[in-house]
């Protein structure tokens, strides 16, 4: 599938302000128009988007993210290599109406770093990557972590995001466990989140049960790999989140009509201002017609009154002539 783009209320008000800027000044009517088409566009794409379920990636590079989606798709759809390879969001269809999306990553550049943000206001659940191969969370982890939260309502990403640990078939139990811990207590430090959902998967049981042949070890490695379990929890929750997401959309289109609203109020005084200059000429186009038309009627009357004086005149000079053959004629 082609990379879709998803709506974005932020991008669309972003383009409003785009839009309205003409040769260094605002545009008030430019603004009125692309108020209308954002509106428009908000209510038709919101509409669409609310029957869309998307999961996204999140999470450093090289610690397993297109792998991982890969592993739930269960075809190589996502780019993988040891350089950045995702420099733009990729959204492909997974079953129904549920995307996956693959995003730059932690590691991203600033513009990078903005595609990747873009798409998390519409995330109906995150998962986080974290590979086992360097422990806890790192800072760069938790500061992205503290950007999502912020994103969100309340403790909406408590139960919205996941930590997905990756790499486990290179560690024992009680050393997951052990991350694990460390883990939880950051996030509940830094974070106050509290009783995050963690999935531990190995992208290389997944692929050795692609490969093997044998029945009992492939079901072995299929469920040590643990994509089961995260394809499990997203069919389960499909339900439960397109109905958070109907409602979610609806939220942001309010959003959306307060803000226009708000941009809507902020013109009244150069449209106001504008409407005056037209009302001004106006009133001057209408004295500039009434002079018109007294000239115009005055212009008329003398040109009855000349007509009048050559009839006159006329009637004069055939009098004269016929006086003066009445004179030749006595001679």
């Amino acid at each position: 599938m082609q990379n879709s783009p998803m709506f974005s209320i932020d991008i669309m008000l972003k383009e409003m302000k785009q839009d309205a800027i003409k040769n260094g000044k605002t545009d008030p009517e430019g603004v009125l128009a692309r108020l209308e088409k954002g509106v428009r566009e908000a209510v038709s794409r919101l509409a669409s988007d609310a029957e869309r379920i998307n999961v996204i990636n999140a999470g450093r590079m090289n610690h397993g993210k297109s792998s991982l989606l890969n592993s739930i798709m269960d075809s190589d759809v996502f780019k993988v290599n040891d350089v950045r390879e995702t420099v733009v969001n990729r959204r492909e269809l997974y079953r129904d109406s549920i995307f996956l999306t693959d995003t730059p990553g932690l590691e991203a550049d600033a513009e990078d770093d903005s595609e990747a943000f873009n798409v998390y206001s519409n995330a109906n659940f995150i998962l986080f990557v974290h590979t086992l191969r360097i422990g806890e969370l790192h800072s760069e982890e938790i500061s992205y972590l503290k950007r999502l939260r912020e994103m969100f309502p309340g403790d909406y990403l408590n139960t919205h995001l996941a930590i997905v640990l990756t790499f486990i078939d290179s560690y024992k139990p009680d050393e997951i466990q052990a991350i694990k811990d460390k883990i939880t207590a950051s996030l509940q430090s830094e974070l106050g989140m509290d009783n995050v959902r963690f999935f531990e998967v190995s992208n290389s049981r997944y692929r050795k049960w692609q490969e093997e042949t044998d029945e009992k070890k492939k079901q072995a490695f299929l469920k040590g790999s643990g994509i089961c379990a995260i394809r499990d929890f997203i069919t389960e929750q499909a339900p439960v989140w397109q109905s958070e997401n109907r409602a979610l959309k609806q939220g942001q289109l309010k959003i959306c009509q307060e803000k226009c609203i708000e941009i809507a109020d902020s013109l009244r005084a150069p449209l106001n201002e504008r409407l005056q200059k037209f009302i001004d000429v106006s009133n001057q186009c209408g004295t500039i017609q009434k002079k018109q038309s007294d000239n115009n009627a005055a212009i008329k009357a003398a040109k009855s009154k000349l007509k009048s004086l050559k009839s006159r005149l006329k009637k004069k000079k055939e009098q004269w002539e016929s006086e003066r053959d009445y004179d030749d004629d006595d001679d």
